[in-house]
């Protein structure tokens, strides 16, 4: 095995060192943008009072649908309120309320779902 190594302190060694720097640099800039890019969201999710008389809940891809994950809470300004945190993504979603389900009409594109029926969606990230 030969192994060269630029004499220490010469232009050459300087050179290499701020190289090295530099691609570290870059490692870390490329690291922290993966993160943020995988970094969760809040979402907020917010009805007004008057839609329905009964408790709400949201369900959705990013729950498994459980109406019990994610209740929204009665506020003082007459809404009811819940907010998530969710990777960035594409989902799918709906309002459940005493055994009806409603769709957001706010959402960033309606479509239909297995069963015939429409789905909300929001894109995230």
């Amino acid at each position: 095995m030969i192994k060269v190594s630029a004499p220490k302190g010469g232009a050459v060694a300087k050179a290499a060192d701020s190289v090295k720097a530099a691609v570290k640099a870059d490692k870390r800039r490329a690291a922290a943008t993966a993160k943020a890019e995988r970094a969760p969201f809040k979402v907020s999710f917010v009805l007004p009072v008057s839609e329905t008389p009964e408790p709400v809940s949201v369900c959705g891809d990013f729950n498994g649908w459980d109406p019990l994950a994610h209740p929204m809470k009665k506020r003082a300004n007459s809404t009811r309120s819940v907010s998530i945190e969710v990777p960035p993504g594409r989902y799918a979603f709906k309002y459940l309320s005493g055994g009806t389900w409603f769709t957001e009409p706010a959402a960033h594109a309606q479509e239909s779902n297995e069963y015939g029926e429409t789905n909300s969606i929001l894109e995230v990230g």
